[in-house]
């Protein structure tokens, strides 16, 4: 494993341009200055950093530097799975602002020794603590309530089309100026993910208009998830849209108070304020409530 770091502009790219796995070969990359990180995953590194250099929303952050991490044995399921746990990572550890609004979109999946992998992850991890990217070791960032209940944990194959299935019914409730309203129970045992579920549902729909298109593949937006949420974005950005008003209830004061402070520490357009008692629901109107 190797990190290696250019600067994110037309210099650098050429630079990756001339890394002997720099066009044709999978990798993650973190791109970032002193406050916001961007993390992704591609299998051609110069031509991803080219369309992130002419993208209008990474322009924004004005960032400084690219670290990509190579490695010989590395594939596409690895660089999936690392990117999304460094997105979780990072979002918990907390010395950068993580911008990614697609995080948890895939699926999560089994794959050819993804334990082994998953142990190595631990050795990329102690890296970037090495080289000051992040400051807290994994013992301490998997202890923390954030990453359990994390926005950014990756949903299983059935969780996402669950999901999807929720948003879909949500944007024709939207688009239906005659519907008022509908109710979707979703079922499980305790321990089958409801909550982490219904959080990342919450992160995905707070997020949809900030989510770009280019930042998916073509297979990725073929994904019955990520096209809900496109039709969400597109519906919210057109003259009828409005942000949303998303209320999550929780009638047990315990686990409330737990996943109002993963709200409050997860930024990105989660509020502690969304996460209320029965009693609240009355004081406000909302446009999606969230009852566990």
């Amino acid at each position: 494993m190797q990190i290696k770091e250019y600067s994110f502009d037309q210099q650098g790219k050429d630079a990756v341009k001339n890394h002997p796995k720099g066009s044709d070969w999978p990798v993650v990359y973190l791109i970032s200055n002193d406050e916001y990180l961007y993390v992704g995953e591609t299998t051609s590194a110069v031509t991803r950093m080219n369309q992130h250099l002419k993208n209008k929303d990474k322009q924004k952050y004005d960032f400084k530097i690219i670290r990509i991490v190579f490695d010989e044995e590395y594939h596409k399921s690895v660089i999936l799975d690392y990117e999304q746990r460094l997105i979780k990572c990072l979002k918990t550890d907390a010395k950068y602002n993580v911008v990614n609004a697609n995080a948890g979109q895939s699926a999560s999946h089994e794959y050819f020794q993804r334990k082994l992998y998953g142990d190595r992850f631990g050795d990329l991890w102690e890296e970037l603590r090495n080289q000051g990217i992040v400051e807290n070791s994994l013992d301490i960032i998997e202890n923390k309530e954030i990453f359990k209940y994390s926005p950014y944990n990756s949903l299983t194959e059935e969780q996402n089309t669950i999901s999807a299935e929720i948003i879909n019914d949500f944007c024709e409730m939207l688009e239906d100026k005659d519907d008022k309203g509908r109710i979707t129970l979703v079922n499980g045992c305790a321990g089958t993910g409801k909550t982490v579920m219904a959080i990342s549902i919450i992160n995905s729909l707070v997020n949809a208009t900030k989510l770009d298109p280019d930042d998916f593949t073509e297979e990725e937006k073929d994904n019955d998830k990520v096209k809900a949420l496109l039709r969400l974005k597109a519906y919210l950005e057109s003259a009828q849209g409005h942000p949303l008003k998303i209320g999550f209830v929780f009638p047990m004061s315990g686990i409330r108070n737990t996943i109002k402070n993963v709200f409050k520490n997860s930024g990105n357009g989660l509020k502690a304020n969304m996460v209320m008692s029965p009693y609240d629901v009355k004081k406000e109107k909302f446009d999606i409530l969230f009852v566990d």
